[in-house]
Order: structure tokens, then C-alpha cells, then sequence
């Protein structure tokens, strides 16, 4: 089935609502008529006082019968959409890429539906110029990992983004440092003086990478040609100012390769006494921190003595949930010649639970 076809498809799901939405009035309206003359046939006939109760027996059984009409039609427009209904799919490579905030942007890339391409499964609508690799994986990958400062923090859904070359100051990246993510760390750990202990559960679904050749966005491309003409015009303050409105609006990467899944997130903050005495006891740790992330989300987990005084130490505590997102990504960066002026803040952040 071509895209035309689905459109054409979409044009006979409108009509099928339509034609339904119309049944239903016709036969309310059909139904209120046959009421109307039955009951005034009744009362000629009979009298009123006679007619009272075939006027109940009919009225309750015109109303079942619009009930009925207006199920079945329910039911014919559901089953009609569910057949033809396709999900497209929102994590593709492409994108923009903020990576000091580690948010998506606008599309660098044009985005073509015209071949119709769904992934293995049927379930995902696809553009003409990705790829999709299924991930064969049957199990849930399970890790905990201790974040000593807030500093070497890593990002949850970026952090090979956040790994290539970006904007630095000297030697210190600030690739990721203005995102929620690291401004709630990095509050929780000056705050409450605590580490992070961070415990992942991920199931990777599907591996989506660019096609050669894809097409720029119509947006990103009339605003490279708008910066190329100032430049040319010799006006360089203005092709700055449009530059760093690209950037705003595009990001500062974009998304060649994104690995789409789900991801379970639990960090806990604990108390700086507690690492520094099972600092050599890094394993049992962790093990502990595990077992409190299985209790949080009802996972069989036999405690322990340890697990329990762990549990006694945190001061702070927050899941996050991940799903149908990008788990993992790679990026190339946008190459604009722009004049970025970094206002380094610091910034800090109490406890939160995200859903």
C-alpha cells in the first residue's frame, strides 16, 4: 500500500465516521416519527388512560434500538480505524540537537513519507530516508553506577552526544551542563551534601540511522542561504544574529544515529558518611542500591542487613521513566561559524520525582 493509497484510505475512514454520524440521525429521527404515530394511533384507538402503558413498552423499545444502531456504528468506525491507523515514529535521527541542554529541536533534515516504510513489526511508520535495525533482545539490561561529583555526571538519554567534541571552557566541557537533569544533581549534592547512585533497568527495540543523501529541511536551508547572502552583502552583524538564531532554533548537533527503547531510572542521593565507609565495599554497595530500585518498582528482591542500612541513608530519592524516547544517540555537530557568548550560571535544584 502506497502513502497515496493510506491517504486515500484516511479519505474513506472521514467518510465512514460521516456516513455513521448520519445513520445515527436518520434512524433517531425514523424512530422519533414511528414513536409519534404509534402512540397517536394508541390514544385515537383506545383512549389515553388505556394507551399508557404500550406508550412506556414503545418508548423503551425505540430507545434500545437507537442504543443499538449507535453501538454498532461505534463499533464499525473503531474497528476501521485500528485497521488503518499507523504510529509514526518520534525518535529519528535528523533532528536538532541542543547539547548544552540536552533537548531536541526543529529538523535539520526533511522528513519524506512517500514510500511508506513501516519497521519489522508493522507497527511504526517510517521516513523515506532512515533505516531501521531491530534489536533482537529479549532480556532488560540492569547496571548501577556511583556518581561521585556532580561534575562527571552523564546523561541518562545523551550521553554520547554529550561525549563528542562541543563547547568547553579550557579543558572543562560544558556539553549538557545547562540540562534538568544536571541542574537537579547538582543541586541535590551541594544541598543535601550526598552522592548520586544512579540504577538503570533499559530494553533497547530498535536502532534508526540516516539513509546517504537525505535532504536538508526547507527552515534550516533558507536560513543557511539567508546567513550565506548577509555574509556576502558584508554584513556580518546581521549574519551573526542569524547564526545564533539557527543555532537557537536547530540546536548545536543533530541526530545521525538513535537507538529508541525504554528506559527505568532511579537516583538516589546519599549521604557522603555512608560512601566513605564502604568506599573499599564498592560492589555491596551498588548490590544494595539495586535491591532498593527493585523494592521501589515491586520487583522480588531478598534484602538483606546492608540493603536495609542503605535505605536508611538516602535523603533524597527520584524514578524516572522513559519510554518510547531515545536511549542512546550519536550525533555530528552543526558547523556554523557563529560568536557564542557563555554565561556560565550556577544553578541549583530540590528533590523531584518525574513520572
Amino acid at each position: 500500500m502506497t502513502c497515496d493509497d493510506r491517504g486515500n484510505v484516511v479519505v474513506v475512514v472521514i467518510a465512514v465516521v460521516g456516513v455513521g454520524a448520519a445513520v445515527v440521525v436518520v434512524a433517531v429521527v425514523v424512530v422519533a416519527v414511528v414513536v409519534v404515530v404509534v402512540v397517536v394511533v394508541v390514544v385515537v384507538v383506545v383512549g389515553v388512560e388505556a394507551a399508557v402503558v404500550v406508550i412506556v413498552v414503545v418508548v423503551v423499545v425505540a430507545v434500545v434500538l437507537v442504543v443499538v444502531v449507535v453501538v454498532v456504528v461505534v463499533v464499525v468506525v473503531v474497528v476501521v480505524v485500528v485497521v488503518v491507523v499507523v504510529i509514526v515514529v518520534v525518535v529519528l535521527p535528523g533532528l536538532g540537537w541542543d547539547n548544552l541542554r540536552n533537548v531536541e529541536n526543529a529538523p535539520v533534515l526533511f522528513y519524506n513519507y512517500s514510500k511508506c516504510r513501516l519497521t519489522d513489526d508493522g507497527k511504526y511508520l517510517i521516513p523515506d530516508h532512515v533505516f531501521i535495525i531491530p534489536l533482537k533482545r529479549s532480556k532488560l539490561q540492569s547496571f548501577a553506577e556511583l556518581i561521585d561529583e556532580w561534575k562527571d555526571l552523564k546523561s541518562v538519554t545523551a550521553r554520547t552526544i554529550n561525549m563528542n567534541p562541543g563547547f568547553s571552557i579550557t579543558s572543562y566541557s560544558i556539553s549538557g551542563k545547562f540540562s534538568r537533569e544536571y541542574a537537579q544533581v547538582k543541586g541535590n549534592q551541594i544541598q543535601e551534601k550526598s552522592a548520586t547512585i544512579r540504577i538503570q533497568l533499559r530494553y533497547h527495540r530498535y536502532k534508526a540511522k540516516l539513509r546517504p543523501g537525505s535532504s536538508l529541511s526547507q527552515e534550516f536551508k533558507a536560513n543557511l542561504l539567508a546567513i550565506a547572502t548577509h555574509l556576502e552583502l558584508n554584513q556580518t552583524d546581521r549574519a551573526r544574529y542569524e547564526s545564533e538564531l539557527l543555532v537557537r532554533n536547530f540546536g548545536t548537533h543533530y541526530l545521525r544515529s538513535v537507538t529508541a527503547g525504554a528506559a527505568l531510572v532511579k537516583q538516589d542521593y546519599v549521604k557522603r558518611a555512608y560512601i566513605e565507609d564502604h568506599k573499599d565495599d564498592k560492589a555491596n554497595m551498588l548490590h544494595s542500591a539495586n535491591g532498593a530500585f527493585k523494592e521501589s518498582i515491586s520487583l522480588d528482591f531478598e534484602g538483606s542487613q546492608h540493603y536495609y542500612y542503605y535505605s536508611s541513608t538516602l535523603v533524597a530519592s527520584s524514578v524516572s521513566s522513559f519510554s518510547r524516547v531515545v536511549v542512546a544517540s550519536k550525533s555530528s555537530r552543526v558547523v556554523v561559524v557563529v560568536v557564542v557568548v557563555v554565561v556560565v550560571a550556577s544553578s541549583s535544584s530540590s528533590s523531584s520525582s518525574s513520572s
